[in-house]
């Protein structure tokens, strides 16, 4: 038993020894592209994890994110860190905050997670990342979501969201399948930030697909 735990956390030390230590890997890093493993409890519980936890806690605030995965500091690994803080809204309106569900989200944290349903209406909003840093596209989720996952002791957790939260908590889960939300997106709304400033935020989902929709797909049945 002893030496089955030394092997695991001597695995443990050698993946970590991959991270990045002074910032979010960039599309293009391997680790962003595998499947991260799960965690036993006992490495959940390691000195070593929740460092990491603390340390992915620290770069999401700082990017500023709401969500920050183990894969994007460069270790394949099924952790997951959220938190959608109010402060984040204040440039949001109204009108589109209702129109996202979104709102504030404590910090937590995901390990293992597995969407075991996933229900509602798909819904279409733009999506950014921490490791694409700049850009955004319109990206379908699904409307709510239910999630099982152990949290950062190591205990079960269930996890029911809608709105902006479920495609918060899908984006993440993503990740840890090595999946960016540039797979999902709808190609012909890709845009740069700067781009999306002067010519598209404010404007509504609907009349943005309709801007951007292929000429040549308009009357095809819908996605």
């Amino acid at each position: 038993m002893w030496k089955h735990r030394a092997g695991t956390r001597g695995a443990l030390k050698k993946i970590l020894g991959g991270a990045v230590q002074n910032g979010i890997v960039r599309a293009g890093n391997p680790a962003l592209r595998q499947r991260a493993r799960a965690l036993s409890v006992p490495e959940i519980r390691s000195k070593e994890i929740q460092r990491l936890i603390e340390s992915m806690r620290k770069a999401m605030q700082e990017a500023p994110g709401v969500g920050l995965a183990a894969p994007q500091m460069g270790l394949s690994l099924q952790l997951a860190v959220i938190e959608d803080r109010e402060e984040y809204h204040k440039d949001v309106s109204a009108e589109q905050l209702a129109e996202r569900e979104r709102r504030p989200v404590p910090f937590h944290v995901l390990i293992n997670p597995k969407i075991t349903e996933m229900s509602g209406a798909k819904v279409e909003f733009f999506e950014g990342c921490l490791s694409l840093g700049g850009f955004l596209a319109l990206v379908s989720r699904a409307h709510r979501v239910r999630v099982e996952c152990l949290d950062e002791r190591g205990k079960p957790k269930v996890i029911t969201a809608s709105g902006w939260y479920a495609r918060i908590l899908q984006h993440e889960i993503d990740h840890l399948h090595g999946t960016l939300y540039i797979d999902r997106m709808k190609s012909r709304t890709f845009t740069s930030m700067d781009n999306w400033n002067q010519f598209w935020k404010g404007k509504p989902v609907a009349e943005i697909r309709q801007l951007l929709d292929d000429p040549g797909s308009r009357g095809a049945p819908s996605e």
